[in-house]
């Protein structure tokens, strides 16, 4: 059987690597100057998500998008970690500095979201859940990073939190892939628990794992095997409903009453069509969460 991948579509994927290298590549040659930079001033920032994934476990810097590069250091190097950036020519964005990060873009448009908090893995925990790792993108300089099952943990809950906005993503979710194809040997499901915030989100994981073993042919290490068989496994089509409802912030009280008020054209519709009944209906059974 022929399984080559149809022309228009080899043709898109491969305009979207060329874009996805160019971009992740000014975002990696930041990255190799801000690291020194931050460490002349003994400030050594914990490289988070798609930075570190898209170097360290992705088969290279095409294969994995990012938008921007995160960067985790302690409340109290905050000041001097902005003057450092200054001097290099980013500012804040003033529409965009939240409780736990400031976001700095220069006159190139690469942005960085600085964090000073993360109340997934608070200060007094850090020790024990950060480990050092090399980047391909700093010759092999070790940066710190989530340690494996920590590392699981984060990019589950950064999902999780944004599933009501975006419903389930399956690149992010492909995310877990690649860091139990790498580090699988590593992972423990005790650890997993212990750090993952609450239960629904440990089910979430387990439910994903199975997904991706299910359709993206990830193998389980043997010591997953129970947890992830314990849950039913993710579907393609309650995935993409997710993804719908998000649209319009359903099942959320205020998701409902944004679709009547559309209905009664009291507001104007979001770009996209209006859920389905089936799709309504599933509202009502569960919630919108499966």
């Amino acid at each position: 059987m022929d399984r080559a991948v149809p022309a228009p579509f080899d043709t898109a994927f491969a305009n979207d690597y060329r874009q996805t290298l160019v971009a992740n590549t000014q975002l990696a040659h930041t990255l190799e100057q801000v690291i020194p930079a931050l460490s002349e001033s003994d400030i050594k920032p914990i490289v988070l998500k798609g930075a570190l994934l898209a170097d360290a476990y992705y088969p290279d810097l095409g294969t994995r998008p990012m938008g921007d590069i995160d960067l985790l250091i302690q409340a109290e190097e905050l000041d001097v970690a902005l003057q450092i950036f200054g001097a290099m020519g980013f500012t804040p964005h003033s529409d965009h500095t939240g409780e736990d990060a400031t976001k700095l873009c220069n006159s190139r448009g690469i942005t960085i979201d600085l964090h000073d908090r993360f109340t997934l893995f608070p200060p007094d925990m850090r020790d024990g859940v950060t480990e050092e790792a090399s980047m391909r993108c700093l010759a092999g300089q070790p940066v710190k990073c989530w340690e494996p099952n920590a590392q699981l943990v984060h990019v589950l809950v950064h999902q999780y939190g944004h599933r009501p906005l975006s419903g389930l993503i399956l690149g992010w979710l492909l995310d877990l892939a690649f860091i139990v194809r790498r580090d699988g040997e590593r992972l423990c499901p005790k650890r997993i628990e212990d750090l993952m915030p609450d239960s629904q989100q440990l089910k979430m994981l387990w439910r994903a794992l199975g997904f991706l073993s299910k359709h993206a042919g990830l193998v389980i290490p043997s010591q997953l095997r129970g947890a992830v068989e314990s849950e039913p496994t993710l579907r393609l089509p309650g995935i993409l409903r997710d993804q719908r409802l998000a649209r319009w912030g359903l099942p959320s009280t205020r998701g409902w009453l944004r679709l009547l008020a559309c209905h009664l054209h009291l507001k104007s519709p979001p770009t996209s069509k209006y859920p389905s009944m089936s799709d309504l209906a599933h509202c009502l059974r569960s919630s919108g969460r499966d």
